[in-house]
């Protein structure tokens, strides 16, 4: 027995290799397996499938997986490669894209530079209703010179070119011309991206299908976006397994879910809830020292973490952590309410003793009632107006403003701190309308930034521009808020961006 044995064993060891098993090692674990379908909830609507008319958020949730720009945002805040591979600036006006070959929009139909040069040209069109086409009013000239090779070149230097450009998402035009535009936005669209529409319910679900694009075969056959502005619905259905993630429930719902061992992914809103002082019209807030005894005044952290249970970030200005020109080194202004008063009496109001009225729409109002009271105990006292946002956004875009103005900053569609700190001082608004600040410094440093097309020279003027307005703190910038998601433990590679778009591609469920 031993004898034959000891014959068998080089046998067995030889199958034993062929096999891919090493004698005594454990046995590999089988890959769970994955659902086919996985269903995320949006607390709002879908109004269109055309992605060159509207700004709705719910563009960017859905769009992400169906169409694709030239270049993306990733996680971080950074441009990296899409359909165009590379990019150079051939001089301050001019940028060139290399694009990417082989790509098809689901429809079958080609991409190429002449196709991308249209749809930049159908978003500057007045006739498409382009909400985005003030965005890309700075072009002067599409070219499409090859297939692969694409030059937009502005009217003036402009740094922001490459960034304005990803507003446009692109779209088969053969395709647009034979179904119509209409009929593209109401469910019918076409893309070059990793999901293809196959069902729209409107207002209610989209279905979407795995499409093998440039992009590789998606994880996911199916993903389902569930809309409902009542976020009620949504939340019953992650309890019971009907819906697999949400997007922006209520801080409440949140802390539930997460104690019931869902994970909450978090990203910051490109752009900070902030308070405008109006120092030329409100003669306290013409003195520095008031303005920086009001910024001392606030104890953002206790908003944080116990208004918002810590769902917010106190900020520290108005752009983001993902805008180009934020700067890390620079933090809230601590809270110090003995430091006010003394900045206080040093500028000729000894106790505060003087009365303001912040104009705000409802979204402001838990902050602000909470600033309220911490300007109260340095002795100024802060009434709320609470506006209709028709009216607040006349106010706003036409002037005159009040004392104080309540509103979020935006690093808008450039996530970039020149649309952040557009509403700053003069700088967008006529001087007779609602200007609030007036700062030569501050003008000259931002339209230096505006044609510096140099990234690090650029990004120094931003950062001392955004250092000014801290020190002389015509605008308080309070907290950023977090866009929460709150994901089921079955689900996998959930990647939110700060356009508040997922990756869609990316996402498994285990069944």
């Amino acid at each position: 027995m031993r004898a034959r044995l000891a014959i068998l064993a080089p046998l067995l060891l030889m199958l034993a290799g062929c096999m891919g098993v090493t004698p005594g090692a454990p046995a590999l674990p089988t890959p769970a397996p994955l659902a086919d379908t996985v269903v995320v909830g949006y607390p709002t609507t879908l109004p269109t499938f055309d992605p060159h008319v509207t700004v709705a958020q719910t563009g960017a949730f859905a769009f992400q997986g169906i169409f694709d720009q030239l270049l993306r945002f990733d996680a971080s805040g950074a441009l990296v490669p899409s359909l165009a591979t590379a990019w150079r600036q051939l001089d301050e006006r001019t940028v060139e894209f290399t694009l990417r070959e082989g790509v098809r929009f689901h429809t079958g139909e080609g991409f190429d530079a002449r196709v991308a040069q249209w749809n930049i040209e159908r978003v500057l069109n007045p006739e498409t209703r382009s909400i985005f086409r003030s965005t890309l009013a700075t072009i002067a000239q599409v070219e499409a010179p090859t297939p692969t090779l694409l030059r937009v070149r502005a009217t003036d230097p402009d740094p922001l070119l490459l960034r304005r450009l990803l507003i446009v998402r692109m779209i088969p035009p053969r395709y647009l011309a034979e179904v119509g535009a209409p009929a593209f936005g109401a469910g019918r669209p076409s893309g070059t991206g990793p999901y293809r529409v196959r069902e729209y319910f409107p207002n209610e679900r989209v279905v979407l299908e795995a499409f093998d694009s440039w992009r590789g075969r998606p994880k996911t056959p199916t993903v389902v976006l569930q809309f409902n502005p009542d976020r009620t619905p949504l939340a019953a259905g992650l309890r019971t397994g009907e819906v697999d993630a949400v997007f922006n429930l209520t801080i409440d719902q949140v802390v539930q879910f997460k104690g019931m061992g869902f994970t909450v992914t978090e990203g910051v809103f490109p752009g900070a809830w902030y308070l405008e002082l109006n120092t030329i019209a409100t003669p306290p807030f013409r003195e520095k020292r008031v303005r920086q005894a009001l910024t001392y005044a606030i104890d953002r952290e206790t908003i944080a973490n116990r208004l918002f249970q810590g769902f917010v970030k106190p900020a520290a200005q108005m752009v983001s952590p993902a805008g180009f020109g934020y700067d890390p080194d620079l933090k809230p202004w601590p809270y110090d309410p003995a430091k006010a008063r003394q900045l206080l009496a040093e500028a000729g109001y000894p106790g505060g003793g003087f009365k303001v009225k912040a104009n705000l729409t409802a979204g402001g109002r838990p902050f602000v009632e909470a600033v309220a009271g911490m300007w109260k105990e340095v002795g100024v006292e802060l009434e709320l107006e609470l506006l209709d946002l028709a009216v607040f956004t006349e106010r706003f875009n036409s002037g005159p403003v009040g004392d104080v103005w309540v509103a979020r900053s935006f690093d808008g569609d450039v996530r970039d701190a020149d649309a952040a700190y557009q509403n700053v001082g003069t700088v967008a608004q006529r001087p007779e309308a609602r200007s609030t600040w007036r700062n030569e410094q501050f003008a000259t440093l931002y339209a230096r930034q505006r044609r510096e097309t140099d990234p690090q020279r650029r990004l120094a003027l931003l950062r001392e521009m955004i250092r000014l307005v801290y020190e002389e703190a015509p605008v308080l910038p309070v907290y950023y808020q977090d866009l929460t998601w709150v994901v089921s433990p079955k689900v996998r590679g959930f990647q939110p961006y700060p356009d508040t778009s997922i990756e869609v591609a990316t996402i498994s469920k285990l069944r």
